[in-house]
């Protein structure tokens, strides 16, 4: 914003694309990308591209539904800021990352993701303060533990039903 407040539209994982719509429309990009955790990229010239698209009519088709998936999530994500309580927005995020880029441990699911409080304020559209108080509010009561910007979920079910629980309660 000009103010400088961020939000994150979109949380890519393997086998994501970014940077398309510039292409096509001719636009200069409107968002930037950023890592989270370590990762490959490939960069694809944009005449190359378009050309492919244009020989390729199942290419254009695969990413008019990887539009169409991005715009359903975008609405998604706008609905949850306007009606959700921020905790389930919370859990929401944290269950995505977690889907996202996780591994196993003795303690639960550790998200591979090194994340401020205020990168995930961006990703909820909360305040860091907000992250801060519902983070310890759940390592208190053992759904999450911290570890540095390491957060693992201890119990991810109980996660889930707070998401669940309180999205149905937001939406009344």
């Amino acid at each position: 914003s000009p103010s400088g407040r961020e939000i994150v539209l979109e949380l890519a994982g393997p086998g994501s694309t970014f940077g398309e719509l510039s292409v096509i429309n001719g636009w200069r990009r409107s968002a930037d990308a950023v890592a989270l955790s370590d990762c490959r990229v490939l960069a694809i010239d944009g005449r190359h591209f378009m050309d492919a698209l244009r020989r390729n009519p199942d290419a254009m088709l695969a990413l008019l539904r990887i539009q169409c998936e991005r715009l359903s999530a975008t609405t998604t994500q706008m609905e949850d800021a306007l009606f959700l309580p921020g905790a389930a927005r919370v859990a929401r995020a944290l269950i995505r990352l977690a889907a996202l880029n996780s591994q196993p441990t003795s303690d639960g699911l550790q998200i591979d993701v090194a994340l401020s409080q205020r990168e995930l304020g961006d990703i909820t559209g909360l305040a860091r303060e907000s992250i801060n108080k519902q983070l310890a509010a759940w390592r208190d009561e053992r759904i999450i533990r911290l570890d540095g910007q390491h957060i693992t979920l201890t119990d991810a079910a109980a996660l889930q039903q707070i998401a669940d629980q309180l999205a149905d309660s937001g939406a009344a």
